[in-house]
């Protein structure tokens, strides 16, 4: 009963809070991002930038054209950039596991294509919100 009454309370909140934009730094060009590779990896936001960032060249390089295709590379670039992050030990992606990672990385791809954008605070205690709540589940013997 417990985890229904806050899953409403989450869903609801969803709901209640307001959006705000937020800026997403994006590589300029491989030069940056090569450099500055510390800085993207530091939240889930730089990531997103990342991801937009190899996007553009993927949709320019196979000429993607539907919007559909477009959203499906970035958001593929952004889960796999998450395990790229997580596999090397980089940023905020040090410590995670594989499914921390892979929810990280879905975050991310909301953020790149632009269908969720909002605080970080709120975005970062839902996420955290979710890891804990697979962490708490007693294991089956």
């Amino acid at each position: 009963m417990k985890k229904r009454i806050l899953l409403l309370i989450g869903l609801l909140g969803l709901v209640l809070f307001p959006v705000f934009g937020q800026d997403v730094p994006v590589p300029t060009d491989w030069q940056d991002l090569y450099a500055n590779y510390g800085q993207f990896f530091a939240n889930y936001l730089g990531v997103a930038g990342i991801a937009m960032f190899l996007g553009a060249l993927l949709i320019r390089i196979f000429n993607a054209e539907k919007r559909i295709v477009k959203i499906v590379i970035i958001w593929a670039l952004a889960i796999a950039v998450s395990f790229v992050g997580m596999l090397v030990h980089i940023g905020y992606l040090a410590e995670a596991a594989w499914w921390e990672a892979l929810l990280w990385g879905a975050l991310s791809g909301l953020v790149a294509n632009g269908i969720w954008s909002t605080n970080t605070a709120f975005l970062k205690t839902i996420v955290e919100f979710l890891i804990n709540l697979i962490k708490s589940k007693p294991a089956k013997e």
